[in-house]
């Protein structure tokens, strides 16, 4: 009986070593299953940040070229805008001039006008004391002459 209790308790205590064993196993390959599954979890976040980050990356490329495009074409506009300008106040400065040119003009041939009216106008009162002078010269000869016929 001794050595059936003593072969029982060997029984048993391979059957729990056995079954500790086998826990043992299943605990591992439940570890293992569970670690594999992280790992699998990790590397597909880690895909979807790349390429989050890689999007993000795109995106950023894009604006930044689209800023640098706008203003370039601000820059262009700025530029064609100054010419314009530039081309609008040349015509500008032209036109006063001329107009300037031609109010300069004009109060020079009226000052001209002005100056020939007058040498005309003294020129013809000169004339006309001259031909009053001769005229009285003339009165006076035929006075003069004509007094020593009334003498006689």
């Amino acid at each position: 009986q001794e050595a059936a209790l003593d072969r029982r308790k060997m029984q048993a205590a391979q059957d729990v070593k056995t079954s500790d064993e086998e826990r043992v196993k299943e605990w591992e390959a439940h570890r293992e299953e569970i670690l594999k599954q992280e790992l699998k979890t990790l590397r597909e976040e880690e895909t979807v940040r790349a390429e989050k980050a890689r999007e993000r990356q795109v995106v950023e490329v894009r604006e930044e070229m689209y800023t640098k495009e706008r203003q370039t074409i601000r820059d262009e506009l700025l530029e064609e805008e100054k010419e314009r300008l530039a081309v609008e106040r040349l015509k500008l400065r032209q036109r006063i001039i001329k107009e300037e040119t031609a109010a300069f003009r004009k109060t020079l041939e009226e000052e001209e006008a002005a100056k020939v009216e007058a040498m005309r106008a003294e020129v013809a009162s000169e004339l006309k004391d001259a031909m009053l002078a001769e005229e009285k010269a003339k009165l006076a000869k035929k006075d003069d002459g004509a007094t020593p016929h009334h003498k006689h």
